[in-house]
């Protein structure tokens, strides 16, 4: 085996890997645009995973936050990861 053997075999692997990855892509871009998601998002209803942050825990972190704790502080206490809970002060900020 030369080394235009080799170089043919790795262009063939190269070939068949962009074809997966592109398969994968169109895939996913169909799926990004299935009926029910489209019509949560028109109806204003969130979609995915829920969110670990419920309404009364964020008013509850806001009120510590007002009294002057850390948000490092006041997602050890509520039992949550500091950037969920920045994530979604920041979240509550911006609908406000």
């Amino acid at each position: 085996m030369n080394h235009r053997d080799v170089i043919n075999m790795v262009a063939a692997d190269a070939e068949v890997e962009r074809k997966i990855v592109l398969r994968v892509l169109d895939a996913y871009n169909r799926l990004k645009h299935l009926p029910w998601r489209e019509r949560l998002e028109r109806q204003g209803r969130r979609w995915g995973r829920p969110s670990t942050v419920g309404a009364d825990l964020l008013k509850r972190a806001t009120a510590m936050r007002r009294d002057g704790m850390s948000v490092h502080r006041i997602a050890a206490e509520l039992k949550v990861t500091r950037s969920t809970l920045s994530r979604a002060m920041k979240s509550q900020s911006t609908k406000e």
